[in-house]
């Protein structure tokens, strides 16, 4: 199986809500059993609140661990809980490394500002403009998208090696042509 290489605003968004989802689960459903005669009439809020916060814990969870992208034999998967978007390798351009302040500025967290990304050059869309600006948002620029992963050396040289086998085929193509 292929590297997953972890969306790193997702990682963030979990890891700053985590506390406060839990928390409030906790101390509602705590107080929903336990029952003190104080909070009697504010059942259905404290439901709401146990309700909210197991949602915002359990949503967070998942964005985390299923917002990835991987680097198959034809190309860059980017994988998000509802959604997946396939880019064949003879779709990028060039890649680089950079960071998303430098790339998208303005558009970040301080928090997030720093972190280091791999461009994605695009010579042309797998989808719609409109359809991927829908699911990943900042993400997508006007000539490319924006991946902040956990590793972003190592997706590199993953796009990379896919790039070189591409070219490879495509000389062997020609080789046989002639």
């Amino acid at each position: 199986m292929n590297k997953k290489f972890y969306l790193m605003p997702y990682h963030y968004y979990f890891e700053s809500w985590r506390l406060l989802a839990a928390m409030l689960f906790v101390l509602a459903f705590s107080l929903l059993i336990w029952s003190p005669p104080q909070v009697r009439d504010y059942q259905s809020v404290l439901m709401l609140a146990a309700g909210l916060g197991a949602l915002v814990f359990v949503f967070g969870f998942a964005l985390h661990r299923l917002a990835f992208v991987v680097v198959g034999s034809g190309g860059v998967a980017v994988q998000l809980p509802l959604w997946r978007m396939k880019i064949p390798f003879d779709a990028i351009k060039l890649t680089r490394t950079t960071a998303l302040n430098t790339i998208t500025t303005g558009k970040w967290d301080p928090d997030l500002a720093e972190l280091s990304a791999l461009f994605i050059e695009l010579s042309r869309w797998p989808q719609p403009h409109s359809v991927l600006k829908m699911w990943l948002g900042k993400l997508v620029l006007a000539n490319g998208i924006v991946l902040p992963v956990d590793d972003v050396i190592g997706l590199n040289r993953a796009v990379d090696s896919g790039l070189s086998r591409l070219r490879e085929v495509k000389l062997e193509a020609v080789k046989r042509a002639y």
